[in-house]
């Protein structure tokens, strides 16, 4: 396994506070009192560490309509878009997951200025719940048609990704059952060879085929352009491919390929 972090950082790990008027279950509780979890999806709550620039977790803090990004560089703005909500119709580690109902419906990020754009390392991983068959952006980091980063639900067996103009388009099992799958892409320049980075999709732990695309295609340059741009959890950006389904713990870690072999999810504390 590529990228575990060893050390303390950021021991805040969206826990919510005991005075706070929703109640986790007790298994988050006890899975999240000791021991940091930067790459164990499922285990307990992600904590947060020097390479997590955005982190949205399924925990409502003062009502469901209100989203808390808790990275570590903090004070991400973060706005939950038309009905787009915390629900308890599904849970994975904790309370439940985070609703898009439609086009339309979704979060947006707006980068603190400490996050910059770069050519570096970058994972994106989320867990993801729908019954949906069609086309959703399920992430996308774009301000216009080409650049920057889009991930998109294409149908039941594959996920696009698309970045600068190159695409990815990736085989996975049957990913729209309704039940929670643990999603992760990974950029990996800091192990690839002279031919350029090289790019993951795990579904569940599992590295995904390609039915096209390379992985050592032309996915270069900035995924962010840096402070100030904004980017969408469950919508794109012309708000034309809304997300029907839930996601929760949904991160975005610059500096890092903290996965590039396959590795272990645990879905003991999902609730289906």
């Amino acid at each position: 396994m590529s990228g575990v972090i060893q050390g303390t950082y950021g021991m805040r790990s969206g826990v919510i506070a005991e005075n706070n008027m929703y109640t986790k279950p007790e298994s988050w509780q006890q899975r999240a009192t000791n021991i940091p979890n930067y790459d164990r999806p499922g285990e307990s709550p992600y904590d947060v560490d020097r390479y997590t620039f955005s982190l949205i977790q399924a925990q409502p803090q003062n009502n469901f309509n209100e989203f808390q990004d808790v990275a570590i560089w903090g004070s991400n703005t973060t706005t939950g878009h038309s009905t787009a909500k915390h629900d308890t119709g599904l849970s994975v580690m904790g309370y439940g997951g985070i609703g898009f109902a439609t086009d339309d419906n979704y979060i947006k990020v707006i980068q603190h200025k400490m996050f910059q754009g770069s050519e570096t390392s970058v994972t994106v991983d989320f867990w993801m719940a729908t019954n949906d068959a069609g086309a959703a952006a399920m992430f996308d980091a774009r301000n216009s048609d080409s650049n920057a980063l889009l991930i998109d639900h294409t149908n039941s067996t594959s996920i696009i990704v698309t970045w600068h103009g190159g695409s990815l388009n990736f085989t996975t099992p049957t990913n729209n059952d309704y039940k929670w799958h643990h999603v992760a892409f990974v950029r990996d320049t800091e192990n690839s060879s002279t031919t350029g980075a090289r790019s993951y999709l795990f579904f569940d732990g599992t590295s995904c085929d390609l039915s096209s695309g390379s992985k050592t295609n032309s996915l270069t340059g900035r995924m962010f352009s840096g402070q100030g741009h904004e980017f969408r959890w469950g919508e794109n950006y012309p708000s034309t491919a809304g997300y029907g389904g839930f996601m929760a713990e949904m991160r975005v870690s610059v500096g890092i390929a903290r996965w590039t072999s396959n590795f272990k999810v645990d879905k003991r504390t999902c609730k289906h």
